[in-house]
């Protein structure tokens, strides 16, 4: 079996990556890679108002609205991790991370073994 590895530096690169496996858009995909490498440029775990005026400022939000409406779709797409007081990416998002992921052939299941659970 091949083992192919695909190492990628930039965080929009990695989020675009994975964003058929987490059902991103391109503009929330855009805005979550820009969020992760503001937050490492900065040292910051906990996505706070920093973070929002970032974001906010980046997106061209007129109205926080706009930024509570992504926050939504991430929190629904389950890549925050979310407590009353502090809200953070999950681990897939963070630095370091290593995403194997591997194809495997469907198991079949053969009549015989059928009767035999019976």
């Amino acid at each position: 079996m091949s083992v192919f590895k695909i190492a990628l530096e930039n965080p929009k690169q990695y989020v675009h990556a994975i964003s058929g496996v987490t059902k991103l858009t391109s503009k929330e995909a855009e805005l979550l890679g820009e969020m992760i490498s503001f937050m490492h440029l900065k040292n910051i775990t906990i996505i706070d108002d920093t973070v929002k005026a970032h974001i906010t400022k980046l997106a061209g939000y007129k109205h926080p609205q706009g930024y509570y409406n992504l926050i939504c779709s991430l929190k629904r797409k389950k890549l925050l991790l979310y407590s009353r007081k502090k809200m953070q990416l999950r681990p897939i998002l963070k630095y370091g991370t290593t995403l194997e992921i591997t194809f495997k052939a469907p198991e079949t299941i053969s009549e015989l073994a059928v009767y035999e659970q019976a």
